[in-house]
């Protein structure tokens, strides 16, 4: 399967595409030879790229007319971001034979290429009065059109993710502060037998963070296999990235700190007694 587009030497100047090998659309006529410019990718897949220039291809069958292919132009994505380039072919427009509608690539220099709609408009007027003239837009608002589906699906599980991660903040905290309030005996017994109340606080914080980074170890080891299924949703942030765990990380482990260091200078300025009275 190749994309067959029909355009002009400026199409590829305009959205600055390198020419590879060879050379770019002559000035040419519907008379003239008939001739065709191919990516790398097509190159690549069917051709050899040392030796593409000059060598005939045809599309569409055998009933086809031979294009003799006079250069080859680097690839991009026609596309998406998220899809690889694809072969693709460009045949001047004069030669092609059916044509029910015209892109126009306007260049501009302005900050606003969208206050040229006006007089684009009278241009196009001037040439046909009755040509209709739609879908005006720049090349970022493609660009956003394109991707506005995967957007929209990761704005979603960005939003899941940031409350799974708020409630696994708010469990931790729950968690440890209880743990740590149930072992207000234990703690009793070592100040009663002279334990120092700091070295009580770093006991407790110490084991609530060994656990902290136990259950860290084994979630970043199931985010990073499940992130592979996430991986053709994402155009430039690896599906691994860095950043992300480092941030759920830091967060999940300062949690667990806080949450240990908190509820254990709580138990430890109680009096040994009065807690083991209680008991």
């Amino acid at each position: 399967m190749v994309r067959i587009q029909a355009v002009n030497t400026d199409y590829f100047r305009i959205l600055r595409i390198p020419l590879f090998k060879g050379q770019m659309f002559p000035d040419q006529g519907h008379d003239s030879p008939s001739v065709v410019i191919i990516n790398r990718a097509l190159a690549r897949q069917h051709l050899d790229e040392d030796q593409a220039v000059g060598k005939k291809i045809r599309f569409g069958g055998p009933q086809a007319p031979w294009l003799t292919i006079i250069g080859i132009v680097e690839d991009f994505k026609n596309v998406g971001l998220a899809a690889g380039p694809e072969p693709e072919a460009y045949r001047p427009y004069q030669q092609f034979p059916f044509l029910n509608s015209i892109y126009v690539l306007v260049k501009s220099s302005t900050s606003d290429p969208l206050i040229l709609i006006p007089p684009i408009r009278r241009e196009v007027a001037t040439l046909d009065s009755e040509q209709p003239l739609a879908e005006i837009q720049t090349l970022d608002q493609r660009l956003t059109a394109s991707v506005a589906q995967q957007r929209f699906v990761m704005s979603m599980l960005v939003c899941f993710a940031a409350l799974a991660l708020l409630l696994a903040v708010v469990g931790t905290y729950g968690i440890m502060s209880y743990v740590s309030q149930q072992r207000s005996r234990e703690i009793a017994i070592r100040m009663a037998l002279g334990a120092q109340q700091k070295e009580v606080i770093w006991m407790i914080v110490r084991q609530g963070l060994l656990l902290g980074l136990f259950g860290a170890a084994l979630g970043i080891a199931g985010a990073r296999a499940a992130s592979h299924f996430l991986s053709g949703m994402f155009y430039g942030v690896a599906p691994s990235d860095p950043y992300t765990f480092v941030i759920v990380l830091i967060s999940l482990i300062f949690t667990t700190v806080s949450a240990c260091y908190l509820t254990a200078r709580r138990v430890a300025k109680v009096e040994p007694l009065e807690v083991l009275r209680y008991e």
